[in-house]
């Protein structure tokens, strides 16, 4: 019994030790190096030992000038699963590094950090994660979308079923209207009808959303072990198992 409770007393410590060990290793080839393979391989060397000094030490990482380490901090983040205090600190700075300087305006960072959010399965994440399902960047939509899915919560589940649903709705195809019977005169001078070949916004939505369906699909089924397609489907099976589900994690 002494032996235990001198352990334990010990514990706390050893890993402060640990910790300081790994930041002054980390730093002394952070500051010495400007490769970015080198510096990344460190950043990953840092990230096995868990302590809270040391998502402070890559949160520091993820407004760096250099977008590369910035993605490498995110990766490494999001292997901090335990224990539960550290994994919370993590999920706490990626979410908060989201919408800090370049990261707003560079998709992939935004993408690395949701998908980071994600492997932590840290469950206080999930609004954040529902905020960003309609980002108007598809692909950190859909790394959203994806990470809900991953992050294994039950409150997760109406969410994505709505989005679902929402996304079927705008990814239908409008029916063609009636001909009118009118011939269409082509414009003065030839060349075409000299209109825009844009993408009208409806058509722009309706893409989006064809983009994130395969996604929302798979992010309920990676969620609920369910094997559906419809939102119809899943609404019926949500109202048979919405009291006893428990996802698996």
């Amino acid at each position: 019994m002494l032996a235990l409770l001198l352990a334990l007393s010990l514990a706390p410590q050893d890993d402060d030790a640990a910790a300081t060990q790994a930041i002054a290793t980390f730093d002394a080839t952070f500051s010495k190096s400007k490769d970015a393979s080198t510096r990344g391989a460190a950043i990953t060397a840092l990230s096995k030992t868990h302590h809270e000094r040391v998502v402070s030490r890559l949160a520091a990482l993820l407004t760096h000038e250099e977008k590369s380490l910035r993605i490498d901090a995110a990766q490494a983040l999001g292997t901090f699963k335990e224990p539960d205090a550290v994994r919370k600190s993590a999920a706490h700075a990626l979410g908060s590094a989201l919408g800090s300087g370049s990261n707003a305006k560079e998709n992939d960072v935004p993408v690395a950090i949701l998908t980071a959010i994600g492997h932590l399965e840290e469950e206080s994440s999930g609004t954040l994660l529902k905020n960003h399902f309609d980002d108007r960047d598809p692909e950190t939509a859909q790394a959203a979308i994806v990470a809900a899915g991953a992050l294994k919560s039950k409150a997760m589940v109406e969410p994505l079923i709505e989005e679902l649903r929402d996304c079927e709705k705008k990814s239908k195809v409008p029916d063609a209207p009636p001909p009118s019977g009118k011939a269409v005169r082509a414009p003065k001078g030839g060349g075409g009808t000299g209109g825009s070949t844009s993408p009208s916004p409806d058509e722009l939505k309706r893409q989006r959303a064809q983009q994130l369906l395969p996604a929302v699909q798979g992010a309920l089924s990676t969620l609920t072990g369910q094997n559906l397609a419809l939102s119809t489907d899943w609404d019926k099976w949500w109202s048979k198992n919405r009291a006893t589900f428990t996802p698996t994690k």
